[in-house]
């Protein structure tokens, strides 16, 4: 079985030495929700912008925290359980 690309994301950046922070959905533009992964790397904190899809499946992979902007939440949210 091959890895996923969230699988080798995950590999490539613990060879790095680098830590998956938190991943954000912050925005929505154009229908399509906007993602940031924040990285760590020594003393440098890194955001790159992705989708949040993308951005979950990396955060589960490294126990990361994920985080929506509140005001997101309240327009496009579901109370699901």
């Amino acid at each position: 079985e091959r890895p996923s690309i969230h699988d080798v994301f995950r590999d490539e950046i613990e060879t790095l030495d680098i830590k998956v922070l938190m991943v954000k959905v912050v925005d929505i533009r154009s229908n399509n929700f906007i993602g940031k992964i924040i990285l760590k790397q020594g003393d440098k904190i890194i955001s790159l912008e992705s989708k949040p899809s993308d951005g979950i499946a990396i955060a589960v992979r490294t126990n990361s925290t994920i985080y929506m902007n509140e005001t997101l939440m309240k327009k496009y949210g579901e109370k699901i359980c």
